[in-house]
């Protein structure tokens, strides 16, 4: 079969992955089954890309690109675009004789690039780049008419339009236009079409209800309205039961527990009681006897609801002069009710009837039309700028998708790699970005591989993020959390690096022998650990009683000195006492156990531990001196170097397996990819991924090492002279 129609796979890692050269390979990505993807899935976050690149291909806008999502770009981009080798070299310029006229979109964005290309003075440049394409574009998102459908009062001369977009506006808040003003759109423009009638009309029925002082009478009718009902029902049930009266006053005990030095709850208590007294008459009286919490109000309705509806002035208001007022504001109140609930209503009537008069709605439309007219050119420039970035990008981002050749290229760099660490005299060439510490270190452990997690941070706020760092060379001991370097980004950036956090794992040979011994010793040290912690414990608890016990005596001594001296005092012309026996030394006490102290238990047991290892250690002086026989020495020998030997070779056996399971796949999972094999590391990578800082070729290295005899002046480091 022709290698040129027949697909090549590259081993990288011991897994084999497509090998894409030319443009035409990407079309091998459509039949290749998603099992031999390189990845399936990956994240948005942590690509060196162009963000609106990655969020054309992020259809669904879920922050992740599937195997179908690069199928579907790359159908979209070999229908509107022809093979050609810039395709592979990322190049930001697009070949204008690449557009494949035949092709709807390809017939209208030619001449959309031509005249992009007219505009700038360069009819005749065969190529047109992305930044001219954005130039563009936002251009026509500040014209006045820029595609969006929006139309700011800035959009018209005309004053009467003007005034009428801005009322609009200020109605409604508008709606945000591509050049960042507020406008009106159609649905606005319908919505005061449909409600500017109906306040109109309200207002015009309200001209017969809202009438003389019953607009008033309502406004001081309905702070009391509540009260006024609850009054006349008291009053009801009064005239049912008598006793019902003495319920709505405070009885002693509620009198007695009522704070009257608390402002708070005598109002509250007020606010809470009837209007007035209620009365088997049934009558409100609206100046003596009020409750004094709803006096104003109760004046207010006097004033302007009671005398000026009902003509009466007497100062009392029955049940039925009551119902009489509510009939009469009930049409007012029905109208008022009946209110179109349109924020269009703030505008006042004599300016909608103005509005709804004239022409500035229907010359409005007019502009959103033309407007939306533009939208389609605005929409080719989308296109446009879709297809450049697809010629850019989309053969890079297939390679590092589908295939991961840049990976293991020491020259090269994939699209999710962020730079090189310079650190403790070591140059590491592979990093990540990390979205999540936390989740990547918990996943990230089980690639067998020593982890450096670092802080960026630079000038910029978006230099501020975390990467990860596999180390693959050298020894472990020069890192440690807090540890700074510094870190170049593939775009040749320095900017500082810190170390958060390790994830330990062998990086060489030597330490994975180690390992196993490492371990014992970890797991001998902290028993110790636990045992010198307990009898630390117990050698302090011990100290202690044993000192309270101390200080009971000498305090029991001196009390029966001064004793002892008050009595020699009383007795001096008395014969000399007769001297007392010394009292014999205390025996060692025993513990509250009954056990005896801890230090002579520890003697004991450091006595029979040296008599066990003097013992144990006659056997085997015994044991080799009856060894007399030279073949039987030999053969003990032999034994003896095979053994450790073997072992020697089993360890390093394991070691070597340990370090070939370290899996660079693992460390990007955790990060969001799906990746479809194992990548695991040889020591070609482990080399290209971290090397140790070189002198330059052409340096000479010579060692001089300052001596200094005798003491040094400090003064004289600073310039200071006692001659002066």
């Amino acid at each position: 079969m022709d290698r040129t129609t027949s697909p090549q796979f590259d081993q990288y890692g011991r897994y084999p992955y497509l090998r894409m050269e030319r443009p035409e390979d990407l079309l091998r990505l459509q039949s290749l089954d998603d099992g031999r993807w390189a990845a399936t899935s990956s994240p948005v976050f942590g690509m060196n890309i162009d963000p609106a690149f990655l969020r054309c291909l992020d259809v669904d806008g879920n922050g992740r690109i599937l195997s179908d999502d690069v199928r579907a770009a790359v159908a979209w981009l070999t229908e509107r675009l022809a093979f050609a080798p810039s395709w592979v070299n990322r190049k930001p310029e697009l070949p204008l004789n690449l557009i494949k006229t035949a092709h709807t979109d390809g017939h209208t964005l030619t001449p959309i690039a031509r005249r992009i290309l007219t505009s700038l003075g360069t009819p005749d440049l065969p190529t047109i780049s992305l930044a001219q394409v954005r130039n563009s574009q936002t251009a026509l998102s500040k014209q006045q008419l820029n595609g969006d459908g929006v139309i700011p009062p800035t959009s018209t001369d005309d004053a009467d339009v003007k005034a009428f977009i801005a009322d609009l506006v200020k109605a409604t808040g508008g709606v945000k236009d591509a050049s960042g003003e507020n406008g009106v759109n159609t649905a606005i423009l319908d919505q005061f079409k449909k409600d500017a009638p109906a306040i109109i009309a309200w207002h015009e029925q309200g001209e017969s209800v809202a009438v003389g002082a019953i607009p008033r009478a309502f406004d001081a009718i309905k702070p009391v309205r509540a009260k006024i009902d609850q009054f006349f029902a008291q009053c009801a049930f009064v005239r049912f039961d008598a006793r019902a009266e003495s319920r709505m006053r405070l009885n002693d005990a509620e009198l007695s527990q009522l704070d009257v030095r608390d402002g708070d709850a005598i109002r509250a208590r007020m606010l809470d009681a009837p209007l007035a007294a209620p009365n088997t008459a049934g009558t409100l009286p609206l100046a003596e006897g009020v409750n004094e919490a709803y006096r104003p109000l109760l004046d207010t309705f006097k004033s302007a609801a009671f005398e000026p509806i009902l003509e009466d002035d007497s100062g009392v208001c029955t049940e039925a002069q009551w119902r009489e007022l509510l009939a009469k504001i009930a049409p007012y109140e029905t109208w008022l009710n009946a209110k179109p609930n349109s924020v269009f209503g703030s505008l006042g009537v004599e300016t909608l009837r103005a509005h709804l008069d004239g022409t500035s709605d229907g010359t409005v439309r007019s502009l959103i039309e033309q407007d939306t007219a533009i939208a389609a050119e605005l929409r080719q420039l989308q296109a446009l700028e879709k297809l450049v970035l697809y010629h850019q990008w989309l053969f890079e981002f297939a390679n590092n998708f589908a295939s991961f050749p840049r990976l293991f290229e020491p020259n090269e760099r994939a699209l999710f790699e962020w730079g090189t660490l310079v650190l403790a005299g070591w140059e590491f060439h592979f990093s990540v970005a990390v979205e999540n510490r936390a989740k990547h270190a918990d996943l990230a452990k089980n690639s067998r591989m020593y982890l450096l997690y670092l802080q960026l941070s630079g000038s910029k706020p978006e230099d501020s993020r975390e990467i990860v760092v596999p180390v693959t060379r050298g020894g472990s001991r020069q890192f440690y959390v807090g540890r700074r370097g510094v870190f170049f980004t593939t775009s040749g950036r320095e900017l500082d690096a810190q170390i958060v956090q390790i994830v330990e794992n062998p990086i060489s040979l030597c330490e994975t022998m180690k390992e196993p011994f490492r371990r014992l010793r970890d797991l001998v040290t902290k028993r110790l650990d636990q045992v010198t912690t307990s009898a630390y414990k117990e050698a302090d608890a011990t100290f202690t009683q044993a000192t309270a016990k101390l200080e009971t005596s000498i305090q029991s001594g001196m009390r029966d000195a001064q004793a002892s001296a008050m009595e020699t005092t009383e007795a001096l012309s008395a014969p000399p006492p007769v001297s007392p026996t010394p009292a014999p030394i205390a025996p060692t006490l025993p513990d509250s156990k009954g056990n005896t102290t801890n230090s002579r238990d520890m003697l004991i047991g450091v006595g029979l531990l040296a008599a066990g290892l003097g013992t144990a250690f006659k056997f085997l002086t015994d044991t080799v001196i009856k060894l007399s026989d030279p073949r039987t020495l030999m053969v003990v020998g032999i034994t003896f170097s095979v053994i450790t030997t073997t072992l020697i070779l089993l360890v390093f056996l394991n070691a070597w397996l340990q370090l070939r399971k370290r899996d660079l796949a693992v460390l990007l999972q955790a990060c969001g990819w799906a990746i479809n094999g194992r990548m695991l590391m040889s020591r070609r990578v482990a080399k290209a991924f971290s090397e140790p800082t070189r002198l330059p070729p052409e340096a000479k290295r010579r060692r001089k090492e300052r001596r200094i005899k005798g003491s040094r002046d400090p003064r004289s480091a600073h310039g200071f002279d006692d001659s002066v």
